[in-house]
């Protein structure tokens, strides 16, 4: 998208960063709802596992976020056109402070029962461990 040369920058780079953070949000949502169809098929149609079942209740989600978590910050720096480390950190913390806000919200609301605060929290974990492994891979990459 850009030339190899230092000071040459192509018009059209300005783009890239408008889209970083769409791109990075609708790829890792596509992401990790493929993997969830992916186990919501399994169980319905392969019978692998009940939809009622310990996998599809709570080790499908959790690899679902691990699916969104390293996808959020793979594709943050995928896209963007230069500081990929940067715009990969970036991105990431600012998931993390949602998974932050999402866990306060998630155990003070008085609806959401106590065996689903703690999925959600372990999902919310497993997102921000995959962002961190991610932000760590476009790091060494670059």
């Amino acid at each position: 998208m850009y030339s190899k040369e230092p000071n040459t920058v192509k018009q059209n780079e300005w783009l890239l960063w408008i889209a970083m953070p769409f791109g990075t949000i609708i790829g890792a949502a596509l992401g990790g709802a493929l993997i969830g169809g992916f186990f919501w098929l399994s169980a319905k149609f392969w019978g692998s596992a009940s939809v009622d079942g310990w996998f599809y209740i709570y080790v499908a989600p959790f690899i679902s976020s691990l699916a969104f978590g390293y996808l959020w910050g793979y594709l943050a720096g995928l896209i963007a056109p230069r500081g990929k480390v940067v715009a990969t950190t970036v991105m990431a913390t600012l998931l993390v402070l949602l998974m932050i806000i999402g866990v306060f919200v998630v155990w003070k609301s008085p609806t959401i029962p106590t065996g689903r605060a703690i999925k959600d929290t372990v999902s919310f974990i497993a997102v921000t461990i995959a962002v961190v492994i991610a932000t760590i891979h476009v790091a060494n990459e670059n």
